[in-house]
């Protein structure tokens, strides 16, 4: 598995991943404008990885995020590839990335959502806690913010 930055030719393959991701969000994404342009801004940034499966050469999964707000934004594995590891490699690379004297947050599903287990759990390991409730997503969805507090141990390697 590689984690690498993702590329204007890798926009079908994220539009696949979020056309996925759709009944697991419970909003529209592929054929989104916003989504789209929100998409293209982080990989004109810099702020998307994506790892990618060597022995087929195909995309697993996709993390978008922001350096400015020190947040993760998006975040999506492809089924197929899910229990795998990369979604930990993505977010252990993206954190990386952002500021360790900073808080890191993440909006996501709320406790108790069986469909936002997993990703929940991946933050939980990686020393995210439930900090708001009252989160709404652009789509009216109830939806939570986790917190990943200052770290103060050496960077992930």
């Amino acid at each position: 598995m590689l984690i690498t930055e993702v590329t204007p030719a890798h926009i079908p393959q994220w539009l696949a991943l979020a056309a996925e991701m759709e009944p697991l969000f419970k909003g529209s994404m592929a054929n989104n404008p916003e989504f789209q342009a929100y998409m293209r801004a982080k990989i004109e940034h810099r702020e998307a990885f994506m790892a990618i499966d060597c022995t087929v050469a195909a995309v697993m999964g996709i993390i978008g995020f922001s350096c400015m707000h020190n947040r993760i934004s998006w975040f999506g594995v492809f089924e197929q590839y899910r229990k795998r590891g990369a979604g930990s490699k993505l977010l252990r690379c993206t954190l990386n990335q952002l500021d360790p004297a900073r808080t890191v947050t993440v909006c996501t599903f709320r406790d108790g959502e069986p469909a936002g287990q997993p990703a929940r759990c991946l933050f939980q390991k990686f020393g995210f806690v439930e900090t708001d409730t009252t989160i709404a997503d652009r789509d009216g969805n109830s939806r939570c913010i986790m917190t990943r507090f200052l770290d103060e141990t050496p960077r992930y390697g």
